[in-house]
């Protein structure tokens, strides 16, 4: 007996006489039948949506239709048509899914073994995850072809679910069209590729010229992760039209694809030929170059030195023009290279196209002047933001100003931007602004609009110490609520708060500044400032206990309650 007989006999002998011996297995509701054998409860959200103060139990027939059962042991329905119609669409309400005539919980899955998966599939090559479970298996009664179990799925991008099916997933799968009708010797003509004959009556369809095809990807999710990738807003796979948003909310749109909804866009030719040849740095005989990059496809030379720079591939001659460059600037070949780095992602984000360096995040505070609801802002990731927090504070005490404009040099992504004092319940802060839209070119060709500009904000919050401002990483009362004994914060922002504060962080300290590394060092001073020791105090205890020799090997009276 081969192990999914076993596994069979297994499941038939703990799930085949739990038949329903109170009441009759067809059960009727006017002239709607079901069986009750196969009533599952409703999830708890269901539950709740349905009942909100409690009531009958809700279970859900074979069919997604809700019914509870009255005491007689009849049932009724729940008359909620939405939420019932919600069911049918495999909303994400509810766990039972259903694949053809299958309906399956979707918490069960799980993935084949290692090894069954190198014994028959060993030339899967999608990225999409195959699963399966017990209920399936049965369900499908262990059928299998070529040793291949015909109960196993994959997951769509929208949620739902598809029986798995091992052509679909081969290397150089073909494409059969899906009309019968034969493919007209033109189309074939233009193809460039075998899998670029996609079903006839949707080439013609109008509404889908000059959408980009991507069939010959092996499955829907792995085209969908290319063509967004690629910065395209809708495309077409196997003769259907897709859009590329990604769920989620923009944090996690930015952070796992590089971009987010809003800024995907129809990329135009123009905006596709300038994306990939002008150097968007310079604005020097911009119309002109505007109409080379644009007009006749002309990379410009330093726009292909940056892309050969950024992409490891420098010629001799590119290495010459960077070390100049490292001379002139004084910077060192990795914050050079950073620069261009950053520059480069935020010129993709106004291109829509996925950012590669991870230089700007949404940011979580929002201008007191925005009427824009839901408007997503952008702000630069930790590390820049760091670097950027030098150069405000520093405007900050030497002009009176509230308000005023900075040029950013260092980061070189926003150009001129300008830079504000507040506060706010939280304490001080300095802001800073920029909308990214490439303003030399807009006022120079005031009808090219090839991107789609966004904008930059976010605070950096300061106190005073003395005449002076110094950055706050955690307020007082922040610092008094953080658990010693838990790493659940920003470890190098807590050493650069009490270095601050005065406390003796140099043990925490490497090359480049404070290590990151939670410590001793870091959780004394973190315990010694919680329970009210002074700093001084603090850095005189911490002196002493490293050179007792110079007390004879004891503690001054005063720190021995420490």
């Amino acid at each position: 007996m081969t192990v999914g007989q076993k596994l069979l006999e297994y499941m038939l002998e703990k799930h085949g006489n739990m038949k329903n011996k109170l009441i009759p297995n067809i059960q009727k509701i006017g002239n709607y039948s079901f069986d009750s054998n196969l009533l599952y409860p409703a999830s708890d959200i269901i539950q709740k949506k349905v009942n909100p103060q409690g009531g009958s139990k809700i279970f859900m027939t074979d069919d997604y239709r809700m019914v509870s059962r009255n005491p007689d042991g009849s049932y009724k329905f729940h008359n909620t048509p939405s939420v019932n119609e919600q069911l049918k669409n495999n909303n994400k309400l509810s766990n039972i899914q259903k694949v053809g005539d299958i309906n399956f919980d979707s918490n069960k899955l799980r993935e084949p073994t290692k090894t069954y998966m190198e014994m028959y599939l060993p030339n899967y090559k999608g990225k999409d995850k195959v699963l399966s479970s017990d209920e399936l298996l049965q369900k499908s009664n262990f059928r299998k072809k070529d040793g291949v179990y015909e109960g196993l799925v994959v997951r769509n991008q929208d949620g739902s679910y598809k029986l798995f099916n091992k052509e679909d997933y081969l290397p150089d799968a073909p494409v059969i069209a899906k009309s019968k009708q034969e493919t007209p010797q033109w189309i074939k003509d233009r193809a460039t590729k075998k899998t670029d004959v996609v079903n006839f009556y949707e080439t013609l369809n109008y509404k889908n010229w000059g959408l980009k095809d991507y069939s010959d990807y092996t499955t829907r999710g792995s085209a969908f992760r290319n063509a967004r990738a690629n910065g395209e807003k809708e495309f077409m796979y196997k003769g259907v039209r897709y859009n590329t948003n990604y769920a989620g909310t923009p944090e996690q749109q930015l952070k796992e694809t590089g971009l987010t909804n809003e800024q995907i866009q129809n990329r135009s030719k123009i905006n596709k030929s300038l994306g990939k040849n002008l150097l968007p740095v310079s604005y020097e005989n911009l119309p002109l170059r505007y109409i080379l990059s644009s007009k006749f496809n002309v990379k410009e030379s330093n726009r292909q030195f940056i892309d050969n720079l950024l992409n490891n591939k420098m010629t001799t001659e590119d290495k010459k023009q960077f070390n100049d460059l490292i001379k002139t600037s004084g910077l060192s070949s990795d914050e050079l290279k950073k620069r261009y780095a950053n520059r480069m992602d935020a010129y993709n984000l106004y291109l829509g196209i996925p950012q590669k360096n991870n230089t700007l995040e949404v940011s979580n505070q929002v201008p007191s002047k925005s009427t824009e609801k839901n408007k997503t802002y952008y702000k630069y990731n930790d590390e820049a933001k760091n670097k950027l927090a030098k150069e405000l504070i520093d405007w900050a005490n030497t002009n009176s100003e509230e308000k005023g404009v900075l040029t950013d040099l260092k980061q070189f992504v926003m150009g001129d931007y300008t830079v504000s004092k507040g506060k706010d319940k939280r304490g001080n802060y300095i802001s800073y602004y920029d909308k990214w839209d490439l303003d030399p070119l807009g006022s120079q060709v005031k009808s090219l609009d090839y991107g789609k500009p966004f904008e930059m904000y976010d605070k950096i919050y300061v106190k005073k110490q003395g005449d002076k401002y110094v950055k706050m990483n955690y307020t007082d009362d922040e610092l008094s609520k953080l658990n010693p004994n838990s790493k659940n914060f920003d470890v190098k922002a807590l050493q650069e708060e009490l270095s601050t504060r005065g406390y003796d962080m140099w043990s925490s300290r490497n090359k480049t500044g404070f290590d990151g590394i939670y410590g001793n060092d870091t959780k004394s001073a973190l315990e010694a400032y919680q329970s009210g020791i002074p700093a001084f105090e603090y850095n005189a205890f911490k002196y002493e206990k490293e050179n007792k020799k110079m007390y004879g090997g004891k503690l001054l009276p005063s720190l021995n309650k420490f």
